[in-house]
């Protein structure tokens, strides 16, 4: 939820991926459901990420505590050390914690990147930077989706002083 990445790309992270020093991931593969490791779905997808303190302490913890934790390991491994699958992830991990923590049943795993830019929409930034984040094509396409995220409060505050009637 605080990287916008998609599923497959998370997967896909290897230690080798993430500059904790820098603050920054690169998103350069996926793994996909067909158990593959691919490029990622578009060549925008190919990008950096900045990481939040908070997350960088997290993946910091994750990794002193994972058996895999070699540049060359999955940060999100299996027991094996190969990529945890899509199915595992969504059914053991993410449907187990979202039930548990009584949300409504149809949030999917994609939600949450749904979300991450919704709060980054909210915070102010930029829907240029937003795109590029997130690995869309075009800003086009993060506008189309998440426009009705920027300056809400901004055009609500000026739609209520347009209709105030004591002018």
């Amino acid at each position: 939820m605080y990287t916008g990445l998609r599923l497959g790309e998370l997967l896909g992270l290897k230690w080798s991926d993430v500059d904790l020093d820098r603050a920054v991931l690169h998103v350069r593969r996926q793994f996909t459901r067909m158990c593959e490791l691919t490029e990622p779905k578009t060549r925008t997808s190919l990008r950096r990420v900045p990481l939040a303190t908070e997350m960088v302490s997290l993946l910091r913890s994750h990794k002193l505590r994972s058996t895999f934790s070699q540049e060359e390991d999955f940060v999100f491994a299996a027991t094996t050390g190969g990529p945890l699958s899509h199915r595992n992830l969504q059914r053991r991990g993410f449907e187990l914690a979202r039930d548990r923590a009584g949300i409504d049943p149809t949030v999917t795993f994609h939600d949450l990147r749904h979300a991450f830019a919704s709060y980054a929409a909210h915070r102010g930034v930029p829907v240029n930077v937003l795109s590029e984040v997130m690995g869309h094509t075009h800003v086009g396409i993060t506008q189309r989706v998440y426009l009705h995220l920027y300056d809400r409060d901004r055009a609500e505050e000026a739609f209520r002083a347009a209709m105030t009637t004591s002018r």
